[in-house]
């Protein structure tokens, strides 16, 4: 996570979101590299739950994995981390402008 954290440009896409079949499972991936670290899942094995956690903590981001549908662990977890690869390759797209409304939006009542 810390070495993926460096890699994320100042200004970017920012955002990332996929949803990959495998088989008989389906998952959805959605990130947010705006800095924030938040994790939501949960996967079927508490091990690649910790991992995908413990990613989005370091990496700074905020990331929602939802199984959709599955039975075989395998193809669960394979369609995570393929769906947050392709989410991430999305998210760190460089732009030319910073993906942010802080200290820019003002709602003064006069």
């Amino acid at each position: 996570g810390t070495a993926f954290a460096r890699m994320i440009p100042e200004a970017c896409a920012r955002y990332g979101d996929r949803t990959i079949p495998m088989d008989e499972a389906l998952v959805h991936v959605s990130i947010d590299a705006g800095g924030r670290p938040y994790y939501e899942g949960p996967l079927p094995s508490s091990l690649y739950d910790h991992w995908m956690r413990s990613f989005a903590d370091h990496a700074r981001m905020t990331l929602h994995i939802r199984v959709l549908r599955g039975t075989d662990r395998h193809h669960i977890v394979e369609a995570a981390f393929k769906a947050l690869g392709l989410a991430m390759r999305d998210a760190l797209v460089e732009t030319k402008e910073v993906f942010s409304t802080k200290g820019v939006v003002s709602l003064d009542a006069k």
